[in-house]
Parts: structure tokens; sequence; C-alpha cells
């Protein structure tokens, strides 16, 4: 199974922040961003997203 890094990339705005700290990842915007999703999708090939609810308050979105 192949992941469809730009897809995946879409989800986020550009200027985006995601943070994993158990993993001590800070990452900010799409540049940043791409690496640690080509190396999670290179280690974990079958891995499945779904989404099941949403929601959006003051310009956040959680999934």
């Amino acid at each position: 199974m192949s992941h469809d890094i730009e897809g995946l990339l879409s989800i986020y705005t550009p200027d985006c922040l995601v943070e994993q700290p158990s993993l001590g990842v800070r990452s900010i915007g799409y540049n940043a961003l791409r690496p640690g999703l080509e190396l999670f999708a290179r280690h974990f090939p079958d891995y499945q997203r779904r989404f099941e609810g949403g929601g959006a308050e003051d310009g956040n979105t959680l999934c």
C-alpha cells in the first residue's frame, strides 16, 4: 500500500503546528511535516487512518 503524502498534507493548513511530546517532535508547516509522514509511511506501509468525527473552535480543527 502506498500512502499519498500530498493528500495527507492537504488535511493540514500550510502553517500547521503538529506536536508529538512523547517523541520530542514539533513540526510547523508542510516542509517540516512532510519528512515525518514519509518516514512513517515507509516504516508502516499497511497503516490506515479513519477519522470518525471532529470539531472546530476558534479556527482550530480537531479530528
